[in-house]
Formats: C-alpha cells, sequence, structure tokens
C-alpha cells in the first residue's frame, strides 16, 4: 500500500506523540515504583527531609515511611512493570498502525515512535522523574487532607453521639453502684452486729481453732 508524502508525514508525526504518550506512561509506572521505595537519584534530600518533617495543618507531620518490601520483592514487582509495560506498548503501536496504515507495519512508524519516546524520556521525563519524590509526598499530602475531610465530619458526630450515650446512660449506672454499695456496705454491717452479738472474741477464737474456754 502506497501513502502520500502527506499521509507519511502525518503518520510520523503521530507516532512521535505516540512515543511521547508511551513515556508519560512509562513515568506512571516509574512513579509507582518510587511509592514501593525505588529511589532513581540521592538529589534534593535535605529538601525532601524537610518536607517530611514540617508540621502540616491538620494532619500533622507525614513522617518518612522506609519500604517494608524486600530488595527482591521490589526487583520483580520493577521487572513485572516492565513486562506490563512493554505489552501495553506493544498493542498501543499495533493500534495505531491499524487506523493510520491499515495495519501494515512501517518501520518508519516504529523509529519515529522509538525517537519520539526517547526524546520525552531524555527532557521531560528526566525532570518528572527527578520530582517524583515530591509527586508522592504531594499524593500523601493530598489523600490525607482527604481523607481528613471526610472522616471529620463523622468524627464530630460520633463523638456527640457518644457523649450524649454517656449522659444517658452514666447517671442510671452511677445510681446502680450507689444502690450496690449501700447493699454490701448494710450487708456487712449485719455480719458484724452478728459477730458482735455472738462475743467477738469467742467468735475470733473458734476461728483460729482454739478450744472453748468451757
Amino acid at each position: 500500500m502506497e501513502l502520500s508524502v502527506a499521509a507519511i508525514l502525518k503518520m510520523t508525526l503521530y507516532a512521535i506523540f505516540l512515543g511521547a504518550a508511551m513515556g508519560i506512561i512509562y513515568d506512571v509506572f516509574r512513579i509507582s515504583r518510587v511509592m514501593i521505595g525505588v529511589r532513581y537519584s540521592s538529589k534534593e534530600r535535605g529538601a525532601l527531609s524537610k518536607l517530611y518533617s514540617f508540621k502540616y495543618p491538620l494532619i500533622g507531620m507525614l513522617g518518612r515511611r522506609e519500604s517494608k518490601l524486600k530488595d527482591g520483592v521490589v526487583c520483580a514487582l520493577v521487572c513485572i512493570g516492565d513486562v506490563l509495560f512493554s505489552l501495553l506498548a506493544g498493542a498501543l503501536f499495533c493500534i495505531f498502525l491499524y487506523f493510520f496504515n491499515d495495519g501494515i507495519f512501517r518501520w518508519q512508524a516504529l523509529v519515529f515512535c522509538v525517537f519520539g519516546f526517547f526524546v520525552y524520556y531524555n527532557t521531560v521525563g528526566r525532570l518528572v522523574i527527578s520530582l517524583a519524590e515530591f509527586f508522592v509526598i504531594f499524593l500523601r499530602i493530598l489523600t490525607k487532607f482527604l481523607a481528613f475531610s471526610i472522616a471529620f465530619p463523622f468524627k464530630m458526630v460520633y463523638n456527640i453521639i457518644i457523649k450524649v450515650a454517656w449522659c444517658i446512660i452514666m447517671p442510671p449506672l452511677n445510681k446502680i453502684k450507689r444502690r450496690s454499695r449501700v447493699r454490701n456496705t448494710k450487708k456487712r454491717l449485719d455480719m458484724l452486729s452478728a459477730e458482735a452479738a455472738s462475743g467477738f472474741i469467742e467468735f475470733y477464737m473458734k476461728g483460729r481453732g482454739k478450744p472453748d474456754a468451757d
């Protein structure tokens, strides 16, 4: 199938855009790796430490959380992510060929798609990955703010219900406790009175196993 020069130029341009789009998708994979503990750069550690130790309104300090995953598990997840990205990129390229060249392979499309990917990877991609942990911190802050905003009304309602229930339940409970203490005290006094009536010393000596004086 022969294509006009305009069609080839159009396909080439869209192939470059497709490569850049694949670079964006790959950055999503790389940022997800940062979230599980992968570090691509040691730069900006001082600024990151300040962001982790800063006390934010309503949510407090973030606190640096080290990944609990072992190195082997992290490597396996990275490998799985690369395989998934490769499958996704291949599928997108096949769809691209289907729409722009009736599914017929053209090396120009592949070359310019790879070109677009590496241009993005070495320009915008470098900036994105250098700021990846800042993005992760921003996502954590946003998530905590959203969680606080959602939980705050429920927490207020819960506190009101607990306080109202406490005010309703506690007076009867205190009354029951007072009655129980009075009843126990009266029982004890009756027992002591009985002991005194039968002779406290005699009762005590019998309790110690002493023979009667009689």
